[in-house]
């Protein structure tokens, strides 16, 4: 009889809906960015993102940016737009190919990318690879997220580039006591391998009517963008 009672709460709707509720995205979201990064020249990026469900297992990412690029002696404009489909598993990971096209100079060059993420409880582990041509995949960039708390968290990343690979953290962060959890804030550093040139960077992302934590963006709701000159 106490088998009969715990296989009848188990196949409970209730607990059916509850398990039935991990998608790949909670709720269409849409994303506001601005960042500033210093290097050997100067980047200022104004990017907007967007999330959207497909079905319970696949989601659409959209973005498009501009990078206002300040040299010593000139200034240039870059355009991206990337769109990515992904199947993710809230509790396990994710799994992204993206194509991304530049434009600069009134010359354009498109970019494809795999990203593969594994969630652990309170950090991920990730991995993307980008090239122009997809029989030929290279630079293998590895990055990992430790959540300090479900609104903090250390981003590490180790980007592998022809020219110069640079490794960077960043500190991820909301403050919703003070101003709600629709703002991120992001704070950044890095240092390049060969040519010993180091970058600082401060952001801020803005999220229309967004009400839960940096993890649970992240996991449930929008996607941790790697690509080619984007957030």
């Amino acid at each position: 009889m106490k088998k009969l009672l715990l296989g009848c709460i188990i196949l409970t709707p209730t607990l059916l809906q509850t398990a039935y509720a991990e998608k790949a995205v909670e709720e269409n979201t849409l994303s506001y960015s601005v960042k500033y990064n210093s290097a050997i020249f100067d980047t200022l990026y104004l990017q907007g993102d967007a999330t959207f469900a497909l079905g319970d297992s696949f989601g659409l990412s959209v973005g498009a940016n501009n990078l206002n690029l300040s040299f010593a002696d000139e200034t240039e404009n870059m355009q991206n737009l990337r769109v990515g489909g992904f199947f993710r598993n809230p509790k396990h990971g994710r799994v992204e190919v993206a194509y991304q096209q530049l434009f600069i100079n009134g010359e354009n060059d498109g970019l494809y990318s795999i990203t593969g993420e594994y969630y652990f409880d309170n950090w991920t582990l990730g991995a993307y690879v980008m090239s122009d041509e997809l029989s030929e995949l290279n630079d293998l960039n590895i990055y990992t997220n430790i959540y300090i708390t479900d609104n903090i968290r250390v981003e590490i990343d180790l980007l592998d580039a022809s020219d110069n690979s640079v490794i960077s953290a960043t500190l991820n962060f909301q403050a919703p006591d003070y101003i709600g959890n629709e703002w991120q804030f992001s704070l950044s550093y890095g240092e390049g391998f060969w040519d010993n040139d180091n970058q600082w960077g401060i952001g801020v992302k803005y999220t229309p009517d967004f009400n839960n934590t940096l993890k649970r963006f992240y996991r449930n709701y929008s996607t941790n963008v790697k690509a080619f000159s984007f957030l």
